[in-house]
């Protein structure tokens, strides 16, 4: 038997999935663009799943901004590294937007 409980789980299962169905088509490693291709598939899975947007207090308030970071240092020509952490930056930016919430 399989359950689950909460929405967090199902809602990275997706994300991840996502993001492994396009990279196992590849060749390792993955080049930056490839990750951010697969960021953006993990991210639209999540959007089909949740119906959620940028600006809805989700999960993607922090995703959506580290995708577009990764993308634009890869178009950029940054290795991954440099890539990874505009993305974690972005990524904490986008979280911090939503701390003001109040349940």
């Amino acid at each position: 038997r399989r359950a689950i409980g909460g929405t967090s789980g199902p809602v990275y299962a997706v994300f991840f999935l996502r993001m492994a169905s396009a990279l196992k088509q590849l060749t390792l490693p993955p080049s930056c663009v490839q990750w951010a291709t697969a960021m953006q598939e993990g991210i639209a899975g999540v959007q089909e799943v949740g119906e959620a947007q940028l600006g809805d207090h989700t999960v993607l308030d922090a995703l959506i901004p580290a995708a577009s970071a990764l993308v634009a240092a890869a178009a950029s020509g940054d290795d991954l590294k440099r890539a990874l952490r505009a993305a974690a930056l972005a990524a904490s930016a986008g979280a911090d937007t939503t701390a003001s919430l109040v349940p």
